[in-house]
């Protein structure tokens, strides 16, 4: 399979040879601005200001004063620039060494005295670190500081974690991708730009990456945590990547490195094998392969950048063995062979810049990037052969973009943009189509095999055009993108069922409406927006205004052919039909302003104070067309209680984990309880509707309103601090009501939790609040999901404060980091007394769960890079994290709950329940720190260079706890991940 994709991937750059190529986009862009005045102060009109650079194709961008004497360039590649004002009558003059990073706007003023035009001063200095013009939030990592900051992957987004109050991969090897939250944001919203193009596909709602950055082609990273334009969509963190191109010199590099289990420490402590644990997290082996060139094809008019990249890593996780008897009906682990993840990444692709004419650039970006987490769902509680083979084959990442700047105030342009393939998740090798998936309650772990299998072929097509009018103070831009696809999703399972059992005895069958083929249609993410720039004095205001269109819908679907189409079976619960389509499955519209402002505090571009305020929708692709489509608006599970040895020792049929029931019948029978749901398999409208408060009309869609204000100082050149405080609230909360039931047709009861030290108060407690369908409705049920609302207030905020600092340090140094403190408070109390309502956080229905209020707990990261004698160059990336929350699900049998509860459970007598026992938000481990260092040595070979590179990760080789296994029993508790063990990475890159 690597072969084949390996031959694939070099056949993919050679096709694309022939392409001109690179993508450029706006919000990738940085801009120069300021005022000239003469030396009385008085502003000056007319000026020609030149911004020169070798990072502009065209070398030089021109524009001239206005009548209020301000200038602005905007759409600037980062790079060093040089800026040139001049005007008859007045000495030229110019700034040089200006330092422009990616997303920035540096002010420049000056100052032009009577002279004649022979005449010159040229001035340099500090590069600005205060941005005055905008206000958007954001992290600027440049190629110097990438190059020398550990990485585990060499990714970019392995940076991102060490950004104070970003939350998300702390301590982890095996990480290439990353999706990350920030002052209560969601994961749906992290988003990966590259060039301002976003790469997520249309799975998990946008949430999932299906395109992973080749480290060769990334030139910076720029971050950004609030403040964006109307020109997006989301708030979240949104990791934009510059990428590199090709210029008139011919040069490339060629990186090799990796680590292996001979450079790695043990950190299994005393304190963790007595707490179960008895394997920790390791490192098998990594290799990473990077070779990458670029030069001209045409000088001065074509440019073109080709980065290759094999990066391959295998991975060790706490506790968890191989599996000895893999198709057996119980777990045996073999302790001689601790189980192990791999991850692979391939990437071939190539970068081409085509300068058509003075004003107009042509660019085009191909990269083939099949990638497998081949043990994709990897965790303490699955064992392996019950994890899934995780292979995106094939998997494409392109992009199109056009550029004009017929004048010095007008930029248009437009491109397109997919990301787009095939993510499979298929059965590890030695499970059998026939083998089914099974759970053991007491433990929560599962094993034999995955209840899902299938794939996902995706394809969303993004497309954009824009027209900016840039004067010197007003710099306006009007917008039009549109996000459009075709998603399938199949599904499949070992005899279309899975059991659970509790202590290995058989206790309940789950069964699926599988194979099944799922189609859905993404028609419109449609976004019209007007944004404007505004400086007066020392006000600058940010104002736009943002209307976002979202249509999906659902295609007629024959199953019989889509199931031959795919190559499966026909299912064994549930008829084949063929499903009419669902249009307007939902249909938002939305109107979502962003205003801010920034107030140069003194005049002197030194101390701004900013404030954003800003309505952003929430991420949305297929899920609601999901939702709808007839096959899964149907019951597509449904559980019996079942007891494998009803019959006696000695009968055939005991024992022998055969469902043996009439499944034609529904009702209670000798081995099986009832059907859960009368509704299974059925194409009912009414199992699962979304009303119309939810799907369609003007601001219906999710949303969160996000403010940050504070202050930005330069405390001296290159080094500035910032303090910030933030807040979002959430809006729209969606809640499902069965209305086949009202509150009266549950019965509350109470359970005495188990005495267990380390349970609040040592357990033994009552708690209430519990509920249990009647037994004359169980099964009954009729799903609607509509507004939160329309039974009462319901609130998601999160607010906190950032103290945070950037350090530009003599010799080409740098420090960032700082500070991060907040808590996402929930409150759905709404629900109290209404059990028939689900999908609420803080289940089950009881006061201690529907108010939670976190304990505040701050992040303190920091990243620095620094040149030490001997031609060293030293990084070090430091986190200090809270601890995980820690909760117990705790499985409760019939005899514990029918006391209280007056009868036996509506689920029969072998019934259970699962009920979390600790209060969300209460709870919590051991903070986790994490310090890392890196060093680089260079040596000069003729005109190339060889750099030498030593990553070294968890320096003090601590053990500190990441995950427990929450499930309340034996295991609950025990340590299912803890930090990688101090591990060493070597590689070298060869410069030339």
């Amino acid at each position: 399979m690597r072969s084949m994709l390996l031959a694939a991937s070099v056949l993919a750059i050679a096709a694309v040879m022939l392409l001109p190529d690179q993508a450029w986009s706006q919000a990738a862009s940085s801009g120069i601005a300021g005022v000239v005045k003469d030396g009385s102060g008085a502003v000056i009109p007319g000026v020609t200001v030149e911004a020169s650079s070798p990072a502009l194709i065209e070398k030089v961008r021109t524009v001239v004063t206005d009548g209020e004497g301000q200038y602005k360039i905007v759409d600037l590649r980062p790079g060093l620039y040089a800026v040139t004002f001049a005007l008859t009558g007045f000495t030229t003059f110019k700034r040089e060494g200006l330092e422009l990073p990616p997303g920035f706007n540096a002010t420049v003023n000056a100052e032009l005295r009577i002279g004649s035009v022979e005449e010159s001063v040229t001035v340099s200095g500090e590069s600005p670190v205060i941005d005055i013009q905008t206000v958007k939030d954001q992290k600027v990592l440049s190629q110097q500081v990438l190059e020398g900051l550990p990485s585990t992957q060499r990714n970019p987004n392995n940076y991102t974690p060490l950004i104070p109050g970003v939350t998300g991969n702390l301590g982890q090897v095996g990480v290439f991708g990353g999706t990350f939250t920030i002052h209560g944001s969601t994961i749906s919203s992290t988003r990966l730009a590259i060039d301002g193009f976003e790469t997520n596909s249309m799975a998990a709602d946008g949430a999932g990456f299906i395109y992973y950055v080749n480290m060769a082609s990334v030139q910076e990273s720029s971050v950004s945590i609030s403040g964006e334009s109307a020109e997006l969509q989301l708030s979240g963190v949104r990791n934009n990547i510059v990428p590199k191109t090709g210029s008139n010199k011919l040069s490339g590099f060629l990186f090799a490195g990796g680590g292996g289990r001979k450079l790695q420490a043990d950190n299994l402590s005393d304190a963790l094998k007595n707490a179960g644990l008895p394997a920790v997290n390791s490192l098998k082996e990594l290799y990473d392969i990077n070779p990458a060139w670029g030069g001209p094809i045409v000088k001065d008019r074509i440019w073109f950048y080709n980065a290759y990249r094999y990066n391959t890593e295998t991975d060790y996780l706490a506790g968890l063995y191989v599996n000895a008897t893999p198709t057996a009906w119980t777990y045996t682990p073999d302790t001689t062979r601790q189980a192990g993840t791999t991850v692979w990444d391939i990437s071939a692709n190539l970068r081409t810049t085509w300068q058509a004419t003075k004003t107009q650039r042509v660019s085009l970006f191909f990269d083939s990037a099949p990638h497998c987490t081949c043990n994709r769902g990897f965790s303490a509680t699955v064992s392996p052969e019950a994890t899934q083979i995780g292979i995106f084959w094939p998997n494409y990442f392109g992009q199109a973009t056009w550029r004009d700047t017929p004048t010095s105030r007008l930029l248009l342009e437009a491109g397109v943009g997919s990301s787009w393939g095939s993510f499979q998740y298929n059965r590890q090798p030695g499970v059998a189509v026939d083998t089914i998936a099974v759970t053991e309650q007491s433990i929560g772990f599962s094993y034999r095999a995955n209840s899902t299998y299938g794939q996902n072929p995706t394809n969303p097509l993004s497309v954009r055009f824009a027209v900016s009018y840039v004067t010197g103070s007003h710099a306006a831009k009007f917008g039009i993108s549109d996000v459009f696809g075709h998603n399938v999703a199949t599904n499949e399972a070992a005899g279309a069922r899975s059991y659970r059992f509790n202590n290995g005895i058989p206790n309940q069958v789950t069964l699926l409406a599988t194979p099944s083929v799922v189609v859905t249609n993404l028609n419109a993410d449609l976004g019209l927006y007007a944004q404007d720039r505004w400086t007066m004095k020392r006000l600058t205001l940010n104002y736009g205004l943002r209307f976002d269109y979202f249509n999906g819908s659902v295609p007629v679907q024959d199953e019989g052919a889509l199931l031959a189409e795919y190559a499966l079976s026909t299912p064994i619960f549930v008829p084949v039909l063929t499903y009419p389509a669902v249009d307007n499955v939902p249909n938002w519209k939305d109107l979502s302003p962003r205003i801010g402002a920034v107030y140069d505090l003194f005049g002197d571009g030194k101390t701004a104070v900013k404030i954003s305020v800003g309505r952003y929708v929430a991420s949305q692709t297929v899920g609601i067309a999901t939702a709808n489509n007839p096959i899964t608006r149907s019951v597509t599970s449904a559980t019996r209680t079942w007891n494998d040895g009803f019959f006696g020792s000695g009968d055939p049929r005991s024992g022998n984990y055969v469902v043996d029931c009439d499944f034609t019948n529904a009702l209670q029978n000798q081995e099986c309880g009832p059907l859960s749901n009368l509704n299974f398999g059925k194409a009912n409208p009414t199992a699962t509707t979304y009303a119309d408060d939810v799907t369609r009309g003007y601001g219906k869609r999710g949303y969160n309103w996000e403010l940050t204000a504070g202050v930005q100082r330069e405390l001296w050149p290159g080094a500035s601090v910032t303090a910030n405080y933030y807040r979002r609230s959430f809006g729209n909360f969606t809640v499902t009501q069965n209305t086949a039931t009202s509150p009266s047709d549950y019965s509350a009861y109470c359970v005495t939790a188990p005495i267990e030290p380390r349970l609040p108060g040592g357990g033994g407690n009552q708690i209430c609040g519990f509920y249990d369908v009647n037994p004359d409705k169980f099964g009954q049920n009729i799903s609607l999901i509509t507004q939160a609302a329309n039974f009462g207030r319901q609130e998601s905020v999160w607010d906190g404060y950032g103290l945070t600092t950037s350090i530009r340090l003599p010799g080409g140094g740098t420090v960032q980091g700082g500070v991060d403190q907040g808590r996402l408070r929930t409150d759905n109390c709404y629900a109290l007394g209404r059990p028939n309502l689900s999908g609420l956080a803080g289940q089950p229905n009881i006061t201690a769960s529907c108010d939670v209020r976190p304990p505040w707990q701050p992040q303190i990261k920091f990243l620095a890079s620094y040149p030490v004698p001997f031609g060293v160059q030293v990084g070090v990336g430091f986190q200090s994290l809270p601890g995980p929350q820690i909760t117990a699900s705790w499985t409760a049998t019939n005899a514990q709950i029918a006391p209280s509860l007056g009868r036996n459970l509506s689920s029969g007598a072998n019934g259970t329940a699962t009920l979390q026992i600790i209060p969300p938000g209460t709870m919590y481990g051991d903070r986790a720190h994490e310090f890392d260092l890196s060093f680089r040595k260079a040596f000069t070979v003729g005109r190339g260079r060889i750099l030498g590179t030593a990553d070294i990760f968890n320096v003090l080789n601590r053990s500190d706890v990441l995950t427990y296994n929450t499930t309340f029993g034996p295991a609950w508790l025990r340590p299912t991940g803890i930090l990688t063990a101090r591990w060493l990475k070597l590689g070298v890159q060869v410069d030339f």
